[in-house]
């Protein structure tokens, strides 16, 4: 299922970017027939070394930080994925693991050793177990049909005559996983996908594994469906689908297979309610957001806030969330403008994604009459929150850390510092201990002549 990795170190665009020369390599190796693979999968020597870079691989994205260690979270989504398992996937090279993976896309992918990150950005997105379970069958399928190994081998076969170790060098000097073929051939694959005909085998193959269990596949259908729906402007289209299905087209002929092959139903799909499963995954969704915010994603920040309000209003915690997504947010309105809908708006935006962090960006569109009065009414949306999480909670810290961001961003000294002390008074041992009182240090100065 294409999608991004996503690393403090790592610039997305420029990952992008890479994923988009190595896309040259994929098209050019093509896609091991499924018709012709009738002779069960025997690893060869390449395979083996292929199996042990991923491994390091696996590793990597521990040791750095990429796995969400929440383990009640983590334990979950094991059980939602071994769930669909069946006897015969106890397969040769494989250790099944279903883990979280610190991401605001909405993606998951499967290494070939049977390790499937599932993204926060997905959890957060789905709306049922379901449908994150239609997901995680998807997944399955690439491993047990092991298209990883049958693409890498045509992919390395390539390799061997298409120069792309600047490309490599270039990824790995970004704070990548390395240059290792392997790890770049996944980067390739988790943006890009497969092929059409193994994304489409893994889309079929994954509806049916979902017939035999409890969850109705129906809701693989509708999890791609809400992909489809799109909160920032779109700046990238979907510029990798040379030879790989569109969401609208994977939701076609997975609606034609279910009305003709699937067998039908008896029960309702199992799982947890859209209530329970929404409460049930509260503390990744706010994680996410910010993830979100940290990747410029303001506006998918404020939908999945208000989403937690939904389900638990009255919550100090997701008040919280959805403030802080609020001041994120500033000059920007929630829904984008037409303008930047538009072909020249988005020429702009990619120009002033290139040239400007997000920080002189926002400064950039707060400098404008329209930025100032968005930022005004988002604030103010913002400190209406923090205050209802405060009277709701009065002890719950991050609302306070919260509300001396605000103030300080709209530059009122007292109240930030004020606000400030009482967050560090409830969070002694907070790790930005130090960060908040060189502010409150700064701050004083101007304070004082209002007290």
């Amino acid at each position: 299922m294409p999608g991004v990795f996503h690393h403090a170190l790592i610039n997305r665009h420029a990952c992008l970017r890479v994923a988009q020369a190595l896309l040259l390599c994929l098209c050019l190796t093509g896609a091991a027939s499924a018709q012709a693979r009738v002779e069960p999968f025997r690893f060869g020597e390449v395979d083996l070394e292929f199996l042990d870079q991923i491994k390091q691989l696996d590793k990597k994205f521990e040791d750095q930080g990429l796995v969400y260690r929440e383990p009640e979270l983590n334990a979950y989504v094991d059980r939602l994925g071994r769930s669909l398992l069946k006897p015969e996937d106890q397969l040769e090279n494989v250790t099944w693991r279903f883990r979280v993976f610190r991401d605001p896309a909405v993606n998951a992918f499967a290494l070939p050793n049977g390790s499937i990150y599932v993204f926060t950005g997905l959890l957060a997105r789905m709306e049922t177990e379901a449908q994150v379970a239609g997901v995680l069958a998807h997944e399955i399928i690439h491993v047990r049909n092991r298209h990883s190994y049958l693409s890498y081998r045509s992919y390395r076969k390539k390799m061997l005559t298409i120069n792309l170790l600047s490309i490599a060098g270039a990824y790995s000097g970004m704070g990548g996983f390395g240059a290792s073929l392997a790890a770049q051939f996944m980067l390739a694959i988790s943006v890009v996908g497969y092929s059409r005909e193994l994304e489409k085998e893994a889309d079929l193959d994954g509806a049916q594994l979902m017939t035999a269990s409890p969850y109705d596949p129906k809701a693989m259908i509708i999890a791609f469906e809400s992909m489809q729906q799109k909160y920032e402007v779109d700046l990238d289209g979907e510029p990798f689908y040379g030879d790989h299905p569109k969401t609208k087209d994977r939701i076609a002929y997975l609606n034609e297979w279910l009305s003709k092959s699937a067998p039908r139903r008896e029960t309702p799909s199992a799982g947890l309610s859209k209530e329970d499963y929404q409460k049930n995954v509260a503390g990744v969704t706010r994680h996410d957001i910010e993830l979100a915010i940290d990747a410029g994603l303001y506006r998918t920040a404020t939908t999945l806030g208000k989403r937690l309000i939904e389900s638990q209003p009255e919550l100090a915690a997701n008040l919280t969330a959805l403030a802080d997504a609020y001041t994120a947010l500033g000059p920007r309105s929630l829904e984008p403008t037409a303008e930047e809908k538009s072909g020249q708006g988005k020429r702009e935006a990619r120009k002033r994604r290139s040239k400007l962090t997000l920080q002189e960006e926002e400064r950039t569109l707060a400098a404008t009459a329209a930025g100032q009065e968005r930022q005004k009414i988002n604030f103010a949306e913002a400190e209406k929150l923090y205050r209802r999480a405060t009277e709701l909670e009065p002890n719950y810290a991050l609302a306070w850390r919260g509300l001396g961001e605000l103030f300080e961003k709209q530059k009122q000294s007292q109240p930030s510092v004020e606000a400030y002390r009482k967050y560090l008074e409830l969070q002694p041992a907070a790790m930005d201990r130090l960060m908040i009182m060189r502010r409150i240090k700064t701050l004083e100065p101007q304070a004082a002549p209002n007290r």
